[in-house]
């Protein structure tokens, strides 16, 4: 009897911490969410600096080569370092999970 009366004591005290503990830190973490102002100026930075690089840069400058094999790859290790990104013209690869991916018609079928 003592040790459920002790582990429902121990219950108690754990939720009645954790509902202050929340309640403390609770209002200093909130999730963001982006607008389509933020977005746009994303997209206008990005344009401007490949518009210097093509501007600057000693050799002519492939822009697809640039953004799918470059920045987009660099973009999404930098999120999560385990993904991959296919663009939509890959062929052949052969996933881990025995999905084989590849063009049919120009259309991508899995």
């Amino acid at each position: 009897m003592k040790s459920e009366r002790r582990g429902l004591v121990l219950v108690v005290a754990v939720i009645l911490i954790s509902a202050v503990l929340g309640g403390i830190y609770g209002p200093n973490v909130r999730a963001t969410t982006s607008s389509a102002e933020d977005e746009h100026t994303a997209i206008r930075q990005f344009t401007n600096v490949l518009d210097v690089v093509q501007a600057n840069y000693a050799d002519p400058v492939d822009v697809d080569k640039a953004v799918y094999q470059g920045a987009i790859p660099g973009m999404l290790r930098m999120l999560d370092p385990h993904s991959n990104f296919f663009d939509a013209r890959f062929h052949g690869w052969s996933f881990a999970s025995e999905i084989s991916v590849r063009p049919l018609l120009g259309r991508v079928n899995r």
